[in-house]
């Protein structure tokens, strides 16, 4: 058997401390994906010797006799005071992680937390957050809160159930929907809110002041109108079940069936926070209804072709779709030569593509109306050569994404020695 010339390691944690230069100098190309590299001196100076190309969120230099722990959780986690973590724990969380209040000596013991996802925090712990590396959103929230829904609604049961000078914290909104709520009570409990924006019929308003800073939004729903919360359908069921006076707090769809000249006379007052998604013939018929709304998107009626590995786009195919065609997720895609950059203006929308073969003449036209492309321009041989097809499509895979979808091109070369694992000892 032949030695592998090429590795490509993919792990959680690599630590590289032990590695002899003689075990890896063999090898023509490294590479190594990691969410944590740990090096000391000695590591480090054989890996700039080294054909490595590195991959990691995260280096950290640790002396040769530390012993490190790993602890990999996929899904969310949460540390609180009864944690047990042993000193030198590196934390890696594909998922989100909430970190409670009282934990500072717990976190004292990491040496790294790296977080795929959403870390929630109190603010007494900010100082921690240097030692974390975090793919996504962080979020902290005042120590003595007690934490409810992102999005919560207060029934008439709540003001019973709140403590008296109770602190609590909403991510996003605050929904007030039932007028019989008793915000008053809460109000003379001491109740408070931390939170961005208040959703409260008009009548409660003066009630509501007392709970929240004045920085919050607060969002009004006129006296005598219906609040539907979420994304809606408009058409005549929707408004006989929600009444003549309706304010949305959502996007809404106006069905593509909705007689909406029939609506015009149903509906007094329509009020939309948020999106109207309408077909182009429907839009007329719609402003003419007593109606406010923060935007409006027209729904394309277009052809789509997605997730696919090849695809190709002619002139009779583009004449057949007169609402244009869509590409989505398609590895490579080539466009004829009898395709004019008017055509491609006026009836392509490309996202997530590897690759476009065009020609240069195409070239801008293409640039124009894609998304997250990688390749714009002309096939090269192997392209070209349809039983090269299964190899191409495995290898343009791999160039959706970032670098790390790059490499999956490079996995599929049979001289490469694939390594996954959590935690790698070189």
């Amino acid at each position: 058997m032949s030695e592998k010339k090429k590795l490509l390691l993919n792990c959680d944690v690599c630590d590289t401390r032990k590695m002899k230069e003689e075990d890896y100098s063999h090898y023509e190309h490294i590479v190594i994906n990691a969410d944590a590299l740990i090096v000391n001196e000695k590591s480090k100076s054989i890996l700039s010797r080294l054909p490595v190309i590195i991959n990691s969120d995260d280096t950290i230099e640790v002396e040769d006799d530390t012993e490190i722990y790993l602890k990999t959780v996929n899904g969310s986690y949460e540390i609180t005071g009864n944690s047990s973590i042993v000193e030198h724990t590196i934390l890696c969380v594909n998922g989100s992680l909430n970190i409670h209040p009282g934990t500072e000596e717990i976190l004292k013991k990491y040496d790294r937390i790296i977080v795929n996802g959403n870390v929630r925090y109190p603010k007494s712990l900010e100082g921690f957050i240097g030692k974390m590396s975090v793919n996504g959103s962080t979020e902290s929230y005042p120590d003595d809160c007690v934490i409810l829904d992102k999005e919560f609604t207060i029934d008439k049961y709540f003001p019973l159930r709140a403590k008296e000078g109770g602190k609590y914290y909403v991510k996003r909104i605050v929904i007030i929907k039932d007028l019989s709520v008793d915000i008053a009570k809460l109000a003379g409990k001491g109740v408070h809110f931390e939170t961005k924006r208040l959703l409260v019929p008009e009548c409660k308003i003066e009630d509501c002041v007392p709970l929240f800073d004045e920085s919050v939004e607060f969002i009004v729903v006129p006296d005598g109108m219906k609040l539907v919360y979420g994304d809606s359908v408009l058409n005549e069921e929707f408004v006989r079940n929600e009444g003549s006076l309706i304010f949305i707090y959502g996007d809404v769809e106006v069905d593509s069936e909705a007689d909406l000249n029939a609506l015009c006379n149903q509906i007094e007052k329509l009020i939309i926070k948020g999106t109207v998604s309408l077909r182009a013939e429907q839009e007329e018929a719609f402003r003419s209804i007593n109606v406010e709304f923060d935007d409006i998107e027209i729904i394309k009626n277009n052809r789509k072709m997605l997730n696919l590995p090849m695809a190709k786009i002619d002139r009779k195919l583009l004449d057949d779709s007169p609402d244009g065609v869509k590409i989505c997720n398609v590895a490579m895609l080539k466009i004829e030569s009898d395709v004019s950059s008017e055509m491609i203006l006026e009836k392509l929308e490309i996202l997530n593509c590897a690759k476009v073969i065009c020609s240069e003449e195409q070239e801008s036209a293409i640039a124009a109306v894609s998304t997250n492309v990688a390749i714009i321009g002309k096939a090269n041989d192997d392209e070209e050569d349809d039983s090269e097809e299964g190899g191409l499509n495995g290898l343009l895979g791999g160039l959706l994404g970032d670098a790390n979808g790059i490499l999956g091109g490079i996995k599929q070369l049979k001289d490469t020695k694939l390594i996954n694992a959590d935690s790698y000892v070189m």
